[in-house]
């Protein structure tokens, strides 16, 4: 196993981990998108503490005024956009649901992978697209879940999720443009993570979004914080990985994270989550799908 999959598995199931805490705190709150608003500038101090306490603060100033654009629009694509629309995702559907819609970021990253990197395309790859497809539709069939009242995956759901897809499926290639050959991955992921802090600032000149912020109080707040860590660490190892191996690979692999979130919500969130057979079907195919792209 190569150093970039191991990288991804281990970010794979941080991911999980913070979706078990942001499930949680989507249920307490109406907004569900203030959580991102809480989760995402919580990760500056943290990178800035990991790359001063490695003496390597000064890896921000290197990047070139085209690689901080590229690592900018990365993080407004996938923090702004995509983290978003996923905490509504996960509020309306429960996270174990959301994982699977949200697999349109693997067919994305493929996709733009081959032909906009010029990365290798084969079978495998082609199979473990097709197994995504069957992880998308099986969830349609039967989800009900009566402690969630789900009857149906509506249309407003696939909306959400092929827009979180295309915001998680731009977002790797355009970490890969940005790091380049030589960037640091750490900074990179600070820079990503400020740009995106920057742009979703400007909400709060909303007077209903200040008043929905300063009410997520309590549990909410703490879950929030929680999955924010959690998350912050899941991208420092997508980061590196992507830093290191190629993105149409490190992504799908990354997304590995709906196995280890079934096993987690079984345990921690079952009451809040649909386990139904073609949920965990729909669940094990689009991770079949994406062990094949790896």
């Amino acid at each position: 196993m190569t150093p970039p999959v191991l990288l991804s598995i281990l970010g794979a199931l941080t991911f999980a981990l913070g979706s078990i805490f942001t499930r949680r705190a989507v249920v307490r709150v109406a907004d569900p998108a203030v959580g991102a608003l809480i989760s995402v500038p919580l990760a500056i101090p943290f990178f800035v503490l990991i790359l001063a306490l490695m003496g390597d603060l000064g890896d921000i100033t290197g990047f070139s005024w085209q690689a901080f654009a590229w690592l900018t629009a990365a993080g407004i694509a996938h923090f702004v956009v995509g983290r978003s629309f996923q905490y509504n995702l996960v509020k309306m559907v429960g996270a174990n649901l959301a994982s699977v819609i949200n697999r349109f970021s693997s067919l994305f990253s493929v996709i733009l992978g081959v032909t906009v990197l010029d990365e290798p395309f084969s079978w495998r790859l082609a199979l473990g697209v097709f197994l995504i497809l069957v992880g998308l539709v099986a969830t349609t069939i039967n989800p009900q879940n009566s402690d969630l009242n789900i009857s149906a995956i509506t249309g407003k759901v696939w909306l959400m999720g092929f827009l979180v897809g295309i915001a998680w499926g731009i977002s790797p290639i355009l970490i890969k443009i940005g790091l380049g050959d030589s960037g640091s991955p750490i900074a990179g992921a600070l820079v990503s993570y400020a740009g995106a802090t920057v742009v979703m600032s400007g909400s709060l000149l909303s007077e209903n979004k200040r008043t929905n912020i300063s009410s997520t109080k309590g549990l909410a707040l703490l879950f929030f914080c929680l999955a924010g860590l959690l998350s912050a660490t899941a991208q420092l190892l997508r980061y590196v990985a992507l830093s290191t191996g190629a993105a149409s690979v490190v992504q799908p692999v990354f997304s590995l994270n709906p196995l280890f979130l079934l096993l987690l919500s079984f345990f921690f969130n079952r009451k809040l989550e649909a386990f139904g057979p073609m949920v965990i079907i729909g669940i094990f195919a689009a991770v079949g799908g994406t062990i094949l792209l790896a």
